[in-house]
Formats: structure tokens, C-alpha cells, sequence
């Protein structure tokens, strides 16, 4: 597990990166193959950033009641 300090400093080295306009960046496990409880589990998730999710869902994406519809999705 990792310690707070150091995922505070991951999160701010994201932020950083997409408030400079970068797209954001893929977290992948430790592991090549992970087992969960329906099987292999999805080998990454994509984590973007502000401005290219505005891109792509366009300018009100940041309203609550679209952000409530997008956090439903889940990311199975």
C-alpha cells in the first residue's frame, strides 16, 4: 500500500502535468496479471485530465448533474 505522502505527491504530479495541458497518463498494476473476483482483472485505467474530458463530453461535463451521470458508469 502505498503511504500518503507519496500518493499526495503523485496526485499533485498529475495535476501539474494536465494543468499544463497533457492528456494524463495510464495507472497500470504491479502485476502483468491480476485475478479478481470475476477473473483477469483490466490491465490499466486510463485517468485524464480537466481540459480533455471537456474534449471529449464536452464544455458542461463539470455540471453536477453530468458528473453524477458519468461517475455511475463505473469502470468495469
Amino acid at each position: 500500500m502505498i503511504d500518503n505522502a507519496r500518493q499526495q505527491a503523485a496526485i499533485a504530479w498529475w495535476a501539474e502535468q494536465t494543468d499544463r495541458g497533457g492528456e494524463g497518463m495510464v495507472v497500470k498494476l504491479l502485476q502483468f496479471i491480476e485475478k479478481g473476483r470475476s477473473g483477469i482483472v483490466q490491465p490499466g485505467v486510463k485517468v485524464r485530465g480537466r481540459e480533455y474530458l471537456r474534449i471529449i463530453y464536452g464544455p458542461e461535463y463539470t455540471l453536477p448533474a453530468n458528473l453524477e451521470r458519468l461517475r455511475s458508469r463505473g469502470l468495469g
